[in-house]
């Protein structure tokens, strides 16, 4: 039981930390010239990458402790972020804040299910392998 609180507390203090870094970007990024935009991506991010953090704490509980899962969950995880902030700069001068917030909401529950679909897989794979 006391390791369970733990580790929910470090899930929670690792989660606060990645929001206040993504709230800092965003405002350098509004402090750069890029308007209200650059904000509001910063925090569709924190908020997709957040959920599929907890989806994963939940989906595989202690996942953080079997060293294959550990590994494959944060490669496909980075990878994913670093894929979605690749597209976001690809695409940014065509993204809109007026698109409202049913279009925004949409776009991040199906990033969310995407990329939790693609961890899914993943882990299946690396649990098949590691069991052969």
């Amino acid at each position: 039981m006391r390791s369970n609180v733990r580790d929910r507390a470090l899930l929670l203090i690792v989660s606060v930390a990645v929001l206040l870094c993504s709230l800092a970007v965003g405002f350098v990024s509004y402090a750069l010239g890029f308007g209200i935009m650059g904000f509001l991506v910063v925090v569709h991010a924190a908020w997709v990458f957040g959920a599929v953090l907890w989806h994963s704490a939940n989906a595989w509980p202690n996942w953080y402790r079997r060293k294959v899962l550990r590994s494959w969950i944060t490669v496909t995880y980075f990878t994913l972020f670093a894929v979605h902030w690749l597209i976001i700069a690809s695409t940014f001068h065509r993204l809109r804040f007026e698109w409202g917030v049913w279009v925004w909401a949409a776009a991040s529950v199906a990033e969310i299910f995407v990329i939790a679909f693609v961890l899914t897989v993943v882990v299946a794979r690396a649990q098949s392998s590691s069991t052969t």
